[in-house]
């Protein structure tokens, strides 16, 4: 057989040893794809906000604000740690601080209402609160923390042994103080007055008055990122 016919034998069954070749690397492409997109919407909340170079402080009745004082629009949401609706929309609150609480245009505060677990949910909003006994500024570090945990583990009691390790908190100290926090029976409250029952709870407060819809539309839920820039900034304008 001359060399120009095993040429021609030879040459399909190349292309196809390249074509099944080129088949597997798609394959193993797509194989990897998809594990990374299983992990990353599997992986632990956290946020990337700098919480120390903003301003913090507390509500007369408690609650825990974030941004500048002058702002005189605020950004009210009811929550629980373990709500996986109040981590599905941990993302839009996140974009909130950046587009107008780092700018300064706005505040953002948080308010405590259990929804999920009876045996930890009010555990771990006392365990938030009392982090500030040793740590003043630490409030929202711990925010991001308890949101992290709970939802890549869930709901369970090492919740505050996690936070405590992770910001060098004693732990003892942290459990003692929470069992007298009251600020999540105060949260719980004021939820009952403004008919929230649901979390997220999202409201907006205008200068010290108290938290109002921002759409009749949502007055229980989380709220369209959309909505809330909507509201927010057209308040702001009113305000010009």
């Amino acid at each position: 057989m001359s060399t120009t016919a095993k040429k021609s034998q030879q040459l399909p069954q190349k292309q196809q040893q390249q074509l099944t070749f080129i088949v597997a690397i798609i394959a193993l492409a797509v194989v990897a794809a998809g594990v990374f997109i299983f992990f990353s919407n599997n992986e632990p909340i956290s946020g990337n906000i700098n919480y120390e170079d903003l301003p913090q402080s507390r509500t007369a009745d408690g609650g825990f604000v974030l941004g500048d004082p002058d702002a005189t629009v605020t950004l009210v949401e009811f929550a629980d740690f373990f709500c996986p609706h109040c981590q599905g929309f941990k993302p839009e609150i996140n974009q909130f601080i950046e587009d107008f609480v780092v700018t300064g245009q706005a505040k953002f505060e948080y308010r405590f209402l259990p929804t999920q677990s009876s045996q930890y949910s009010a555990f771990a909003a006392q365990l938030a609160e009392c982090v500030v006994e040793q740590d003043e500024t630490g409030f929202w570090e711990a925010y991001d923390l308890m949101f992290s945990y709970a939802s890549g583990a869930g709901a369970d009691e090492e919740i505050g042994r996690h936070v405590a390790d992770r910001m060098g908190l004693d732990y003892g100290q942290l459990l003692t103080c929470s069992s007298s926090a009251t600020q999540v029976d105060t949260d719980q409250q004021l939820a009952r007055a403004l008919e929230i029952t649901g979390t997220p709870g999202m409201r907006i407060r205008y200068g010290d008055g108290q938290p109002q819809l921002l759409s009749e539309q949502y007055a229980t839920g989380a709220v369209p990122y959309s909505v809330i820039e909507s509201v927010v900034v057209g308040a702001l304008i009113e305000q010009q």
